[in-house]
């Protein structure tokens, strides 16, 4: 694809890219792969700079609109039934396989009522969550018990 392009003209990316060899995980378009590693992690975070043309806002993370010029992203995975935020399509896998690690931050506060849990934000085999910055709380299955993980963000989008 453009990826070895865009790696030569921006730079690398802080955020949510994955290896564009497997199939199992899409790629993200808006991001760049470090080529000085063979080895590609996720990220903590899912936009670039909007500033350059030669890379577009990520189509696949919620974006945060209060900066005009470097909207970062506070979370990746949203119900994409709500047209308030785009759905997230990579930052998202199953850590029930042992193929693709899990991302680092996949949901938003599902307390919040504009938008539910992720489903990638429990094991539905043990009912523990492993989102390091996701499900607050799991409704009904852990009897609607708080999960303060770490760097959980909370936010409204209304």
């Amino acid at each position: 694809v453009q990826t070895t392009l865009l790696a030569c003209l921006v730079p690398y990316c802080t955020c949510c890219c994955v290896d564009n060899s497997s199939s199992l995980v899409p790629y993200c378009t808006c991001c760049c792969v470090d080529n000085s590693s063979s080895l590609v992690s996720y990220c903590t975070c899912c936009c670039v700079d909007n500033s350059s043309s030669l890379v577009p806002y990520c189509t696949c993370c919620c974006v945060d609109n209060s900066s005009s010029l470097v909207p970062y992203c506070t979370c990746c995975c949203v119900d994409n039934s709500s047209s308030l935020v785009p759905y997230c399509t990579c930052c998202c896998v199953d850590n029930c396989s042992s193929l693709v690690p899990y991302c680092t931050c996949c949901c938003v506060d599902n307390c919040s009522s504009l938008v539910p849990y992720c489903t990638c934000c429990y094991n539905s085999s043990s009912l523990v969550p492993y989102c390091t910055c996701c499900c607050r709380r799991i409704i009904t299955q852990l009897k609607q018990q708080d999960y303060q993980l770490p760097f959980h963000v909370a936010r409204d989008y209304s």
